[in-house]
C-alpha cells in the first residue's frame, strides 16, 4: 500500500496549477467552487507527468499514479458531503 508522501503533495500542486492555468476561475465563486478533479487526474495519469526524479522528489510510479487518482476521488466525495451539510444547516 502506498504511503502518502512529499511527492504526492507536489504531483497534487503542479496538477492543480496545471488544471487552473488551463481552465482559469473568472469569479469568486468560480475560484472556490470549480471542481479539477477530472483535469487533475487527467493530468497525472499522463505518463510524462513527473517522470523524472527531481532533488526533492521521486518520480510517480504507475501504483502513485494509482494512489493519486483514488486520493483525488475521496477529496471530491468528502467536499460533496459537506456541501450538502452546509446546504442542509443553511435551509433550517
Amino acid at each position: 500500500m502506498t504511503k502518502y508522501m512529499h511527492t504526492h503533495e507536489v504531483a497534487f500542486r503542479k496538477a492543480r496549477d496545471l488544471a487552473e492555468a488551463a481552465r482559469p476561475p473568472i469569479t469568486d465563486h468560480e475560484f472556490w467552487n470549480n471542481d479539477y478533479t477530472d483535469d487533475m487526474i487527467a493530468i497525472i495519469r499522463d505518463p510524462s507527468f513527473m517522470s523524472a526524479p527531481t532533488f526533492f522528489t521521486t518520480a510517480l510510479t504507475d501504483e502513485d499514479r494509482d494512489f493519486c487518482e483514488r486520493f483525488l476521488l475521496r477529496c471530491r466525495e468528502n467536499d460533496i458531503a459537506d456541501r450538502a451539510v452546509r446546504a442542509r444547516l443553511q435551509a433550517a
